[in-house]
């Protein structure tokens, strides 16, 4: 009598129990899928910026440091813009015929910084 007794006592409960278990698994699943695909534009955000590439300039000769640049002391290359500061030069035309301000080493990239 009194198992019967304690499962009448807790059967008006079960239905809300219920209810807030099923609640709290649509909340877990819902926020599980809102995470995933924020993962996933994050990841694909990165994946784009990695893959994107541009043309920048480098010495391929020393240039001392009040130099006029000529165009045989550069170079064009297509690299990824991952790390690339935001000055660099991308074409070497726009270089040639500026002096260096700092001077070059060879492979160093030029900048707006390094030309006037």
């Amino acid at each position: 009598m009194n198992r019967l007794r304690s499962l009448s006592l807790h059967a008006p409960h079960l239905p809300a129990a219920t209810v807030a278990g099923i609640a709290v698994l649509v909340t877990l699943l819902t926020t599980n899928k809102m995470t995933e695909a924020k993962h996933h534009k994050q990841k694909t955000a990165v994946t784009a910026k990695i893959s994107k590439r541009a043309t920048i300039v480098f010495a391929i000769h020393d240039i001392p440091q009040g130099l006029r640049i000529d165009r045989k002391a550069l170079a064009e290359r297509q690299i990824s813009v991952s790390g690339l500061p935001p000055t660099v030069v991308h074409s070497a035309a726009a270089a040639v015929g500026h002096v260096c301000k700092h001077g070059l080493s060879v492979g160093q990239l030029v900048t707006a910084e390094e030309i006037f």
